[in-house]
């Protein structure tokens, strides 16, 4: 293929996928299994991007508990557009990844379920072989293979995680603002606010 095709390299939860209400309920039925108490879902949605022991661990930070054990103790709906998005994306040759620190088995099943994996030429989570974001890994073994330029490969996200990892990767960011924890102020190539924006201006790059 040639190099001046594009690579688009997606976060998951918060950018291609609204999660939080299944998260909040494992992380509370983890919480509640040690006698802990709930936590909401906005809380939840802003301690997420680590992966799920890490959210475990900051969920029981935030209740300041130290007795419990630390490992990891169907409301999933992809964003509007998201969808049509990505099969137009697909259609005008865009190279399309996923790079998520949702472990990998359950990340091909949510996609698998949600009927997106179609249009996916790369998935890569947790246990899949690659350090977890924001370790450039992942993106770096996408470009290679897609034989792409980094200066035409884009990291798309909502949070620091993300952007974290397009800048180790050295590729370009995109920001979207619909997600769970969006940063303020930060230095990103594009922003968007809804998946039907950002579909038109990557579109607009050919």
């Amino acid at each position: 293929m040639k190099k001046n095709n594009y690579l688009l390299c997606f976060d998951l939860d918060g950018t291609l996928i609204d999660s939080r209400g299944d998260i909040a309920g494992c992380i509370n039925y983890a919480l509640n299994h040690f006698g802990l108490t709930s936590i909401s879902e906005e809380t939840i949605a802003d301690l997420v991007g680590h992966g799920i022991r890490n959210t475990v661990v900051k969920a029981l930070d935030y209740l300041n508990d130290k007795s419990a054990d630390r490992e990891e103790a169907g409301k999933t709906t992809v964003y509007n557009s998201v969808k049509e998005g990505l099969r137009k994306l697909k259609e005008a040759g865009f190279y399309i990844g996923v790079v998520t620190n949702k472990i990998q088995p359950l990340t091909e099943k949510v996609l698998s379920i949600l009927n997106i994996s179609e249009y996916l030429d790369f998935i890569h989570g947790a246990e899949s072989g690659f350090p977890l974001k924001p370790a450039p890994d992942s993106i770096l073994a996408m470009i290679e293979k897609a034989n792409v330029f980094k200066e035409n490969t884009f990291m798309i996200g909502d949070g620091m995680t993300d952007i974290k990892t397009g800048r180790n990767a050295g590729v370009k960011i995109c920001l979207v603002t619909y997600g769970y924890n969006t940063p303020q102020n930060v230095d990103v190539d594009m922003k968007v606010d809804s998946f039907a924006e950002l579909t038109e201006k990557f579109i607009s790059l050919l």
